[in-house]
């Protein structure tokens, strides 16, 4: 008679073989991209205010 549990075992044999395989980034490469996002927000905010503005005065010239 086959384990009913022998499938679950070995799920979890290869998800602990898996989780040994994990590499955390160092804490310099997550300054470096947590600075790569914040200034890619920040040009992105920048594009949008300009389209935004742009169009805010596009749409108040032709109701005028």
């Amino acid at each position: 008679m086959l384990n009913p549990l022998k499938p679950v075992i070995i799920y979890f044999k290869g998800v602990v073989e898996e989780s040994k395989k994990i590499t955390f980034p160092t804490r310099q490469d997550t300054t470096k991209n947590s600075i790569a996002v914040i200034i890619s927000v920040v040009v992105g905010m920048a594009i949008l205010a300009l389209v935004d503005f742009v169009t805010i005065s596009m749409l108040e010239k032709i109701i005028k």
